[in-house]
């Protein structure tokens, strides 16, 4: 069981680790953004996240389910602190 758990816990900080260096698109264009320095695209359009937080919001909380149905105690812990500890 501890094999599963840790398999899980290396999934979630996996997705988090994806979703936090995910790139910036314009959604005037839809280029990825190179410049680090420039808040505005090119072609005047905003940067926003690739990816959408409710899809690792929704990951998380099949995680924790999983980790209650389980009894996967480091697993919780792991997920309630990214809970607690992050923009989600």
């Amino acid at each position: 069981m501890q094999a599963i758990e840790g398999a899980l816990i290396a999934e979630v900080n996996d997705r988090v680790r994806k979703y936090q260096l995910q790139d910036l698109k314009c959604v005037r264009d839809d280029r990825i953004k190179a410049d680090h320095l420039a808040n505005l695209c090119a072609c005047g359009g905003l940067f926003a996240c690739c990816a959408k937080v409710d899809a690792l919001s929704k990951d998380l909380r099949v995680l924790a389910s999983i980790a209650d149905a389980h009894d996967f105690k480091i697993l919780r812990d792991t997920v309630r602190w990214i809970h607690t500890n992050s923009v989600l």
